[in-house]
This record gives structure tokens, C-alpha cells and sequence, in this order.
């Protein structure tokens, strides 16, 4: 799978000095999203699958998303 970041990393987004948290494109049609994990014991209403994760990204870097894609 090949991947193009869109928006990420750095201090914009809450991780300093890393890659985290970032959004990226992939040639499948599809997105993928690098963030904090939430452990179980924070999540006790939801069911996720052994093979899924769940991560917690901040709402800029959603909002960096959005302007990103409105300005292609």
C-alpha cells in the first residue's frame, strides 16, 4: 500500500519531535491515521475487534485535514 501524509507531526498538532499524530492518503481509496491509542479501560462501551485499534487524535489535525482537502 502506498501512502501520501496530508497533514501532521510536528508542534501544530500535539507531538513534538515526531510524526505523530498525522492523517494519510492511501491508493486504496482509503485513509489511515496515526494517533494515541485508548486503552480498553477508557473504552468500556465499545467493541473492537482483535484485528482493529482505536486512537485519539486531536481536533485540529482533523480541522488541518478538512482545510487540506477544500483547498485541492
Amino acid at each position: 500500500m502506498k501512502m501520501e501524509k496530508l497533514v501532521g507531526g510536528g508542534g501544530t498538532t500535539g507531538c513534538y519531535g515526531g510524526s505523530c499524530p498525522t492523517i494519510y492518503k492511501t491508493d486504496r481509496g482509503t485513509f489511515v491515521v496515526q494517533g494515541n491509542l485508548i486503552p480498553g479501560s477508557e473504552m468500556p462501551t465499545l467493541s473492537v475487534p482483535s484485528h482493529e485499534g482505536i486512537v485519539e487524535v486531536p481536533e485540529s489535525l482533523v480541522q488541518a485535514l478538512f482545510n487540506k482537502l477544500e483547498n485541492r
